[in-house]
């Protein structure tokens, strides 16, 4: 299944209170170049995501950092973009600048941007979400392949493919000192 993209091409520019009154039907939507796209997630991303924000927010929490996002927080990168990553940090020290309005969504990109692929997803599109989000200001963006068990590592000058699950996912200058193995995130196995 493909992510679908569902807005009319006639239109150009969403605001934030149109955006608001999307359908809460399950589904996640973003704006990619004033196009709307939609996809569902299953358990294993669900899963996954989950325990990315339990370990970063723990984290985050515990040395005083910033705020931990699900992929309902909106990053509102121009008129004709709005991206939810699946999972953002962005650090006390930016925030306050971003807060438009406690109602609105954030003004630029998340400090830390996290994409799980989802059977749905097309790959460039997710692909094109990175790349947005670096040069938008994120320092730090992890790419999570379920399927694979791989985290493709990316800074805005480098990537970093981690395929083992012993390999050790880092916070980096984001998140200092934060680490995580793979195999925390990838074992699904169901538990009674």
């Amino acid at each position: 299944m493909e992510t679908a993209t569902i807005s009319p091409s006639s239109k150009t520019r969403w605001t934030d209170a149109e955006i608001m009154r999307w359908p809460t039907d399950g589904f996640k939507r973003e704006l990619i170049e004033g196009d709307v796209y939609m996809s569902p997630v299953g358990r294993t991303h669900a899963v996954i995501c989950t325990r990315l924000i339990i370990r970063l927010g723990n984290f985050a929490a515990r040395h005083n950092l910033g705020e931990i996002y699900d992929s309902s927080m909106g990053f509102r990168l121009g008129p004709q973009t709005l991206l939810s990553p699946d999972v953002s940090f962005v650090s006390y020290a930016r925030l306050p600048a971003m807060m438009v309005s406690p109602r609105k969504f954030l003004a630029g990109a998340p400090d830390l941007a996290v994409e799980v692929i989802s059977p749905s997803d097309l790959r460039s599109v997710v692909s094109l979400k990175l790349d947005k989000y670096l040069v938008r200001g994120t320092r730090l963006a992890w790419l999570v392949d379920p399927e694979k068990c791989t985290v493709e590592v990316r800074t805005p000058d480098a990537a970093t493919l981690l395929t083992r699950r012993a390999d050790v996912l880092e916070g980096d200058a984001v998140l200092p000192g934060f680490r995580c193995k793979l195999g925390e995130i990838f074992d699904l196995a169901a538990r009674p």
